[in-house]
């Protein structure tokens, strides 16, 4: 099987060698490979780093961040539609939400299970429960219902969390479980009288009324937050509470992405995962300024690692504020921003693209600046350079960044790693890096000197620097486990050639010179055509995106036809300012694709052009669903791509024919 690459956007030393993927080698140059220089120059000052943070930082996370802040308790920690919430406010309920859970019985290693949107309630929970040793097991009301119940019967604790918005939607569920005690958090309960000042954005999508008291009338096991806290009066004497260590565990989270039955895999973290992140954060390991008065959009579902590092735990750890938004729809996402103001904001690339397009297109919005975002990041999934550049394009008319910096940067910042091992890659400014690289594919995802790398041949041996592989990782961010899946965690952590242990990001990537990563598409994702050979489906959607000014999105999925065999379907979205015809855009993505891609992809694929506000769908937690673009199917909207074949030069022959 052969793949083809543009070779005019590489120098020299660059060009590839066109070989295949099973077994055979993609090369893109002959440099040793990286194992042999990547990690020699500074393993020694990485262990001196570790052993700093084992030696003063065994503690829970929770304390580290109260170190963090021990001068700057007056600071704003939370920010909740208009409510700000100091240091010193937020580890006080903290405190008084950690005596109340001891109080009814809650003890070091128990497992509660929570199902919370994002609020301060849920920021209390999560101090508490980490300061007494037991873990919060944090599961998604989308779900697959029983496998709900399964997780919360698994959990030992009898004590069951839940905000009410995401209650009303799993309620029948957890009457079943049989819990002592439910806590019903109403998302009313931070704000000030408990009104919704934003009313006129949030009614179209959540009305912010206290839904708790019409639960409790129905069952007698409901109590409110502030009945919950009352508990903590009752609790004498000092806090005593049991040691908790940098390697406990502290956390469960969830996978996400997409998943075929609503049973994502549960993730153990233990505090080293935050603690360790936050300290490569610090300006003295990361080399970035200090973070001052950063404000941090929290608005990924709770569910998620990515939500709680990411947007709660880095933002925390660097004196900041986190502005708690629970409400996560993509149609919402541009109004979140208007909302919170956030000064560094994580989202999906299809948050990032619809929240462009309705500053776009909805009266409402027009003439809105946001000047305080100075780090829109993109998470979760590689950004399209053409969605790279949509999203640059809005960022400019918002004029975004232009409260911190004189001239207005509008770039996208990367930021990245699977849940199973945190956030472990980071790009500031991707757009000027692309700007000094020296190829016209640009620098790619830079990882954190805490993580060790490297991309894997099948035979285990390590790819040479551009030679294609599967990416594995580890850190101390790395997951310890996942829970009650033995099999999976076993297929997880991997062993190469030489004995090493990683973990395995299950895609295929690159290392560059640099060091840098270029992840290209998730290893599963090929289609098999009648040769048997494999292709990779994100061979055939780099041939589509290299046409930015025309292409803003495309997703490739394989479909079974009524033969079995394997249909490439590529759905495409085009930029809403292409100045091209449809039919001029597809004859030359046919054309690119026939000259690039293994041949016989040109006789399969199907072009499916998905309109302007049709977009993608999603899963719950704001990815691509490329799930259910395969449940789409062939439909009549999809075109051969060799009815485009060769479209534009026999245009161009018919109309040197009209004019002689």
């Amino acid at each position: 099987m052969k793949l083809h690459f543009n070779e005019e956007n590489m120098d020299e030393k660059q060009k590839l060698k066109k070989t295949g993927i099973d077994g055979e080698k993609m090369i893109i140059s002959s440099y040793l490979p990286s194992e042999q220089k990547r990690h020699v120059k500074k393993k020694t000052d990485l262990d001196k780093i570790f052993k700093e943070i084992h030696e003063n930082r065994d503690h829970s996370w929770i304390e580290d961040i109260l170190i963090r802040n021990k001068d700057n308790l007056s600071g704003p920690a939370l920010f909740y539609r208009g409510t700000t919430i100091s240091y010193e406010e937020m580890f006080e309920n903290i405190i008084k939400t950690t005596k109340a859970l001891i109080e009814m019985g809650v003890k070091q290693y128990d497992e509660v299970p929570m199902c919370v949107a994002n609020c301060p309630e849920m920021i209390y929970f999560l101090g508490a429960l980490n300061l007494i040793g037991a873990r919060p097991n944090i599961f998604g009301a989308d779900f697959d219902k029983k496998y709900i119940k399964e997780i919360v019967s698994s959990c030992n604790s009898k004590l069951f969390i839940a905000t009410d918005n995401l209650y009303e939607e799993i309620k029948e569920v957890i009457e079943d479980t049989n819990r002592d005690h439910k806590i019903l958090i109403s998302l009313t309960d931070s704000l000030k009288d408990g009104v919704d000042p934003y009313a006129i954005y949030d009614d179209h999508f959540y009305k912010f009324v206290n839904k708790v008291n019409d639960f409790k009338k129905c069952d007698n096991t409901i109590m409110s937050f502030g009945e919950f806290l009352e508990k903590s009066k009752e609790y004498k004497g000092a806090l005593l509470t049991p040691k908790v260590g940098l390697d406990d565990e502290f956390i469960i989270t969830y996978t996400s992405g997409s998943t075929k039955n609503g049973r994502p895999k549960a993730i153990v973290h233990t505090n080293n995962s935050l603690i360790t992140m936050a300290r490569f954060h610090d300006t003295d390991l990361s080399g970035l300024p200090e973070m001052r008065n950063i404000v941090g959009l929290a608005h990924i579902p709770a569910h998620s690692n990515t939500d709680l590092i990411t947007s709660i735990s880095d933002v925390l750890s660097q004196t900041c504020t986190v502005a708690l938004e629970p409400i996560y729809n993509e149609n919402f996402f541009a109004y979140s921003l208007v909302i919170n103001r956030p000064s560094f904001a994580p989202a999906t690339k299809s948050f990032w693209v619809k929240g462009m397009k309705d500053f776009r297109d909805k009266e409402e919005l027009k003439g809105i600046y946001l000047p305080e975002l100075l780090i829109p990041t993109s998470v979760g999934e590689a950004t399209s350079p053409g969605e790279e550049k949509f999203i640059n394009q809005g960022l400019r008319k918002l004029k975004a960044g232009s409260d911190k910096l004189p001239v207005i940067t509008s770039v996208l910042s990367m930021g990245g790693g699977d849940c199973e091992h945190g956030g472990l890659f980071f790009k500031l400014y991707k757009a000027l890096y692309d700007k000094i690289s020296l190829t016209k594919e640009g620098r790619g995802l830079t990882p954190f000197q805490l993580t060790e790398l490297a991309v894997l041949r099948e035979d285990g041996t390590e790819c040479k620097y551009g030679e294609y592989g599967r990416l594995v990782s580890n850190s101390p961010c790395t997951m310890k486990r996942y829970k009650d899946n033995p099999k999976a965690t076993e297929e997880f952590f991997i062993t190469d050639a030489y004995g090493r242990t990683w973990g395995d990001n299950n895609v295929w990537a690159y290392i560059d010179t640099y060091g840098d990563v270029h992840i290209k598409g998730r290893i599963g994702n090929e289609i098999e055509l009648l040769t048997g050979e494999k292709v990779p489906l994100f061979t055939v959607a780099d041939a589509i995106l290299k046409d930015t000014k025309n292409v803003l999105s495309c997703e490739v999925v394989a479909v079974k036809n009524k033969n079995d065999l394997d249909i490439p379907v590529a759905h495409i979205e085009l930029q809403p300012e292409s100045k091209k015809s449809i039919d001029k855009v597809l004859g030359s993505i046919a054309d690119r694709v026939y000259n690039e891609c293994h041949p016989g992809v040109s006789d399969l694929l199907l072009l499916r052009v998905r309109d302007y506000n049709e977009g993608y769908p999603l899963t719950e937690c704001g990815k691509r669903n490329n799930l259910e673009l395969e449940k789409e199917g062939i439909t009549e909207k999809c075109i051969p791509l060799t009815s485009y074949l060769f479209y534009n030069r026999k245009s161009e022959e018919k109309l040197k024919i009209k004019k002689l």
